[in-house]
């Protein structure tokens, strides 16, 4: 192959290339724009599944960080009957974390929604989550019919501290019973011995 046939290879490849990206490009422009759009129209459904795409096919650039940042808030709109106020907690986080974020007004918005997410009761709503998970793990398997070894070693061992402060006490009482009983003793033979003088 000629070196002109290579080069007109190559420059069809970084033209199609390029095209590619511009496609792309035009296409996340496109999301974000029908994402907002659905925002204006509180058709909250395409609003997340466009802005989401978009923040997830593009999470370094900018218009993926600002997809971020109405995902989140789209979560936390409490417009939004299938709201998931922990999850718009994590994409605003996720936004906050990111190394770059410009323009610098966007960040007093992102704190705000996640601390806004948090006071709503973003991580009581986690907790919750994890118990409902646990309960649902749980709840498919098979149950002891007793407590377990673990649990009843901790209360031998609980029983058996209890006992020991328990015959310590006993033991320190008869000492000083003992000492009283002596001490009494040695006073009635002092007595017997005063008596008989």
């Amino acid at each position: 192959m000629t070196r002109s046939a290579l080069a007109a290879v190559a420059l069809t490849l970084v033209v199609s290339a390029c095209a590619t990206v511009n496609i792309f490009g035009d296409r996340a422009e496109d999301r974000l724009a029908q994402g907002l759009a659905a925002l204006e129209q509180n058709d909250f459904e395409t609003a997340t599944r466009e802005v989401g795409w978009v923040a997830m096919n593009y999470p370094g650039e900018e218009i993926g960080r600002r997809a971020l940042l109405v995902a989140a808030a789209t979560e936390i709109d409490p417009r939004n009957p299938k709201r998931r106020i922990s999850y718009g907690a994590d994409l605003a986080a996720a936004y906050l974390r990111q190394p770059e974020r410009t323009p610098d007004w966007l960040e007093p918005i992102a704190q705000a929604l996640y601390l806004s997410a948090l006071e709503l009761g973003a991580a009581e709503e986690r907790v919750a989550q994890a118990e409902q998970r646990v309960e649902e793990v749980e709840s498919k398997l098979p149950e002891l019919p007793s407590p377990s070894v673990a649990s009843r070693l901790r209360e031998a061992v609980a029983d058996r501290d209890r006992l020991t402060k328990r015959v310590e006490q006993l033991e320190k009482d008869l000492a000083e019973r003992t000492k009283k009983l002596s001490d009494t003793e040695k006073e009635l033979e002092r007595i017997r011995k005063t008596l008989k003088s």
